[in-house]
């Protein structure tokens, strides 16, 4: 069950304008930090995909079966089974697998702590926030340091796992006739759940075996999966076993490097499976896009907060009346909003500009039309609102 505590603070009409105006110079560096993010994610959006266009069309379709010279620097792509000799040990638990990788996870039954603030404005310009801490018992892979919590009284966890989590690789995995550089192996991630030997009891105490999805476990501490408790800690196994997998990559010899593109951009992908070379390069293109996107987003927010931050003096001045004070806010806010549509969409299109120029104006002739189609139709609305004035007849 949850515990949730509550804790009243407030803050001065006074220390809330001098902490606005000591944001004033962080916002203005985050509105024109936001231009450089806007200007540089175009720039490598286009440079990434021209140089997957460039990647696609330069690619040599082989096999793995031989090294052919005549490939030796070229973009190749090949599809077959990886192979690896190693075996890979953990030797606290008895597990030895021939695979190209092995996992330890390791989690512990730890407190967490979850805050959820009110903030009410007061007349006067002061504010009184309600912050309400709510602590849970949940399974955590990471340890969860509760000296910092704003209330660690009956809220401890252990200072440390009794064992802790890695991963092993294999240092050779080779695919027919080569060998798969460091970074591609570290690309394999399609791990499978193993069940582990029982567990000697006499070096590691308290270890009992248990069942949890079907899957065999170690278990640690005093209480059950179904009852843990504070401290309990469960430990599985996962390795990756060789497979199929296709890649694109430079070759060099018999292994790989990354391919260094007229764009200044490098190949070297790694996909589980028999993907086709297409289908690799339409899912690193589809990718592209997303990570595109989201680094737009990213800096509309960054021109967004940092107008916020920069206006924020006058939302703190008007708020000695709690009314005034939200409707200043809102105005800034949808000012604030607007502004940052229009320049982050002009630096998009300035930038597609530079580097692409016709889609560039497509883009700056659009942005200009939706301004004038909004000024025009302010323009109508403040014509309409101006009250007609009927003429007095004339006498003779």
């Amino acid at each position: 069950m949850a515990d949730s505590f509550t804790k009243v603070s407030s803050q001065s009409w006074g220390s809330r304008i001098g902490g606005s105006f000591k944001g004033i110079l962080f916002g203005i560096a985050l509105f024109l930090a936001s231009f450089a993010v806007l200007w540089w994610n175009e720039g490598n959006f286009i440079h990434t995909k021209r140089g997957l266009e460039e990647g696609l069309g330069a690619v040599i379709k082989t096999t793995p079966d031989a090294v052919l010279p005549e490939n030796d620097g070229k973009l190749v792509y090949m599809s077959g089974e990886t192979k690896t000799e190693d075996v890979l040990v953990d030797e606290e638990f008895g597990i030895s697998e021939n695979a190209i990788k092995l996992s330890r996870d390791v989690e512990m039954y730890q407190w967490t702590e979850e805050s959820e603030s009110e903030e009410t404005e007061k007349i006067g310009g002061g504010t009184e926030t309600t912050t309400t801490y709510t602590y849970n018992k949940t399974w955590e892979s990471s340890l969860i340091n509760s000296d910092e919590f704003e209330i660690p009284e009956g809220h401890s966890n252990p200072q440390s796992f009794p064992y802790n989590g890695f991963t092993n690789s294999a240092e050779t995995v080779t695919l027919g006739a080569f060998e798969l550089s460091y970074s591609q192996i570290g690309d394999i991630n399609n791990f499978t759940s193993i069940d582990i030997p029982p567990v000697d009891s006499t070096k590691i105490k308290t270890a009992r075996m248990r069942d949890e999805g079907g899957q065999k476990i170690v278990y640690l501490g005093k209480g059950s999966p179904s009852s843990p408790e504070i401290g309990d800690t469960k430990i599985s196994f996962s390795v990756v076993y060789p497979g199929t997998i296709s890649i694109v990559s430079q070759q060099h010899d018999n292994t790989f490097e990354p391919y260094q593109t007229q764009e200044d951009t490098q190949i070297d992908m790694v996909s589980i499976g028999n993907v086709s070379a297409e289908n690799m390069f339409a899912s690193a293109q589809q990718t592209n896009v997303i990570i595109t996107w989201v680094l737009r987003l990213v800096g509309f927010l960054m021109m967004f907060f940092g107008l916020r931050m920069v206006f924020a003096p006058l939302e703190v001045l008007a708020s000695v009346l709690p009314f005034l004070g939200r409707l200043v806010g809102m105005g800034v806010g949808l000012i604030a909003g607007m502004v940052s549509g229009l320049l982050s969409f002009v630096t998009i299109a300035i930038a597609w500009l530079y580097y692409r120029p016709l889609i560039g104006i497509a883009l700056l002739a659009v942005g200009v039309g939706i301004f004038i189609l909004l000024y025009r139709r302010g323009q109508k609305k403040k014509l309409a609102a101006v009250p007609v004035v009927p003429q007095q007849p004339t006498t003779p």
